[in-house]
């Protein structure tokens, strides 16, 4: 086939792109996911999926990208916390009954990752895990040029690897403590700056009580000099370090790429990482596992949705 097209919901917005064999970008359109309701997302993807052809013309195969462990082999997918429309429908079935067409679904970071060695700044890699760090945080693990999915397309739940068995409870899966998510994703940011609150160690007046506060804002308020900003930020990036530290012991990649929202946005957390990373790694391990922010942006998962179509060819 010349041309696929992928579909990427993140947490927060959804993007569809069609793309040639060679990873060339013909179209890309993206949205703020609308509501809750399994017709609602479903309309959106129509509405973008339309963007991308011709009128009148046969829709190319899609590859759909989810935020939530998918099995490859039957669609199946997990919870997905952050679409939860998504847990009340079988989207990729939707899809191929609305247009017709081949639909091959996998994880988010699992299809960014593929994005990154058919198409990106890691192309040719073989070895590579990418670990997106934005609403939430998943990974993708490329071993031996393959994507790796484990028994039932579990692999890569990097978010929910803990790295404080005697720390509080995850918001998001509710059943382990001290998972990296609920320190350092965007929204993990923001619920540590509540339970701060909650727990009475917060000034009356900080400006971490803002209601409206996110994971930008929390940066601003640590760039201006807030300690208690600064102090969230700095336990991200040692959260972070220290787990990439226990991913290149475990798997010993050639590249560790990171990208995301809060990884590119946030540079505080960035160089903890970095210096945690390296003292944390066995000593003839962190010498061979670059470890780097991805110079793409979110256009990153929607490429890799579309690569997951020519995936099953090779």
């Amino acid at each position: 086939m010349e041309t696929a097209i992928g579909i990427d919901i993140g947490g927060s917005n959804l993007r569809a792109a069609r793309l040639d064999a060679k990873g060339v970008m013909q179209e890309h359109h993206a949205r703020p996911i609308q509501g809750s309701e399994p017709e609602l997302l479903l309309r959106q993807c129509e509405e973008l999926v339309t963007l991308c052809i011709a009128k009148g013309e046969q829709v190319p195969p899609i590859g759909l990208a989810i935020p939530a462990p998918v099995n490859p082999f039957d669609g199946s997918h997990g919870q997905v916390f952050n679409v939860p429309a998504l847990n009340r429908m079988n989207l990729s079935a939707e899809l191929r009954r609305l247009f017709g067409t081949r639909i091959c679904v996998d994880n988010d970071a699992n299809a960014a990752a593929l994005g990154l060695v058919r198409f990106g700044s890691c192309k040719g890699e073989n070895d590579l895990v990418y670990v997106t760090v934005s609403t939430s945080i998943g990974a993708g693990i490329i071993a031996g040029g393959r994507l790796i999915h484990g028994l039932s397309g579990g692999a890569g739940e990097f978010g929910h690897c803990s790295i404080d068995w005697e720390d509080e409870l995850c918001y998001e899966c509710g059943r382990n403590h001290g998972c990296i998510t609920s320190i350092a994703s965007g929204q993990g940011l923001v619920w540590r700056a509540r339970r701060l609150a909650e727990l009475g160690r917060l000034a009356e007046d900080s400006p971490l009580r803002d209601p409206a506060l996110d994971g930008r804002r929390i940066g601003e308020l640590a760039d201006g000099g807030d300690k208690d900003a600064a102090g969230l930020l700095e336990r991200a990036g040692q959260a972070l370090g220290t787990a990439t530290a226990n991913l290149v012991n475990l798997l010993n990649p050639g590249r560790v790429a990171f990208g995301g929202s809060v990884i590119r946005n946030q540079d505080r957390i960035w160089h903890v990482l970095c210096d945690t990373v390296e003292e944390r790694c066995m000593p003839q391990l962190k010498g061979q596992a670059r470890i780097e922010r991805i110079t793409e942006g979110d256009e990153v998962g929607v490429c890799g949705a579309a690569a997951l179509v020519w995936e099953g060819e090779r």
